[in-house]
């Protein structure tokens, strides 16, 4: 099998944190987006892995050459295609295997990929939209036969349908490539596409499955402060030091008497602290400079701005 991660978007609901960077670099508890989605594929047994680009698509391609998670880049030059539109351009690769994965890349996932994708391909199935249930009203499905039945602003619920919060994840078979045309954005108009021409787009409920869209600057924060808690199981890079007594994270090698600065739920990648600084329920990037004095409260705060968490 193979995976697709959609890298190509502008992060709008980040900036201006992704004013700079493209919301699949962003870090997230010390590590890129698309470092942590290309990881979890590997983990799953999935290498041959694809990843679309547009917005500072130059930054990915230097990303490219330096993790050690190889991957192809379908680069989108002229214009943003959306879903639809970067599947159709990257067809030809999607379709070396009996059946390909696709993720946002501003989510957070860790569930049993493989038993997921057995189940899918021992159904009859051309698509299965990946949903945890009774979370939300993102997705309706028929609630026997789990077929695809539409969102809430295509299609009415009924009493006969159940409900989920799509994660950002589905499979397809090949043949779902067939539906897709050079001028789609969307793919939710072309899943109403299949069943119209019969093909077989279903739902598939993940069970024991940890997800998150860290698509806004509250959800980026509380991702660092619930590793923090050991509430997530988000793998933490070695130059990192969480305190759970403390409810801190800090870099191992600062110095104790700045780690005094930290309160609850401070997330520091810095070393960079003048005297008196004082960071709680905030999250600092490397490469930033806290100057003398400085209190942080409710902030993320990177080498470029600074913007409050609102949660």
């Amino acid at each position: 099998m193979r995976g697709f991660i959609l890298a190509a978007g502008f992060g709008t609901r980040l900036m201006p944190l992704t004013a700079g960077t493209p919301k699949a670099l962003i870090p997230v508890c010390g590590m890129p987006l698309l470092e942590r989605s290309l990881r979890f594929l590997s983990l799953q047994g999935i290498t041959l892995i694809g990843v679309n680009a547009h917005y500072h698509a130059g930054q990915l391609m230097a990303f490219q050459k330096r993790t050690m998670h190889p991957f192809a880049l379908f680069h989108e030059k002229k214009a943003i295609r959306g879903t639809g539109g970067g599947l159709y351009a990257a067809r030809r690769f999607l379709a070396g295997d009996e059946a390909f994965f696709v993720c946002n890349a501003d989510i957070l996932l860790d569930f049993d990929l493989r038993a997921v994708s057995d189940r899918f391909l021992h159904s009859d199935r051309d698509a299965a939209l990946l949903v945890v249930p009774h979370e939300g009203d993102a997705v309706f499905y028929d609630a026997e036969s789990h077929g695809y039945c539409g969102v809430p602003a295509d299609t009415g619920r009924l009493a006969s349908m159940a409900s989920g919060a799509f994660i950002g994840a589905a499979l397809y078979r090949p043949s779902f490539l067939d539906l897709l045309d050079k001028d789609d954005f969307s793919v939710v108009p072309v899943w109403k596409r299949g069943i119209d021409r019969g093909f077989k787009i279903g739902v598939l409920e993940v069970e024991n499955c940890f997800w998150r869209d860290i698509g806004t600057p509250a959800a980026l924060a509380r991702a660092h402060f619930d590793c923090i808690d050991g509430t997530t199981p988000l793998a933490v890079p070695d130059r990192l030091s969480i305190d759970r007594e403390g409810g801190r994270c800090f870099l191992r090698t600062m110095p104790e008497h700045t780690r005094r600065a930290l309160g609850r739920h401070a997330w520091v990648e810095t070393e960079d602290m003048g005297e008196d600084v004082r960071v709680s329920e905030s999250v600092v990037f490397p490469g930033v400079n806290l100057t003398a004095g400085r209190i942080v409260e409710r902030m993320i705060v990177t080498p470029d701005c600074e913007v409050p968490i609102g949660m």
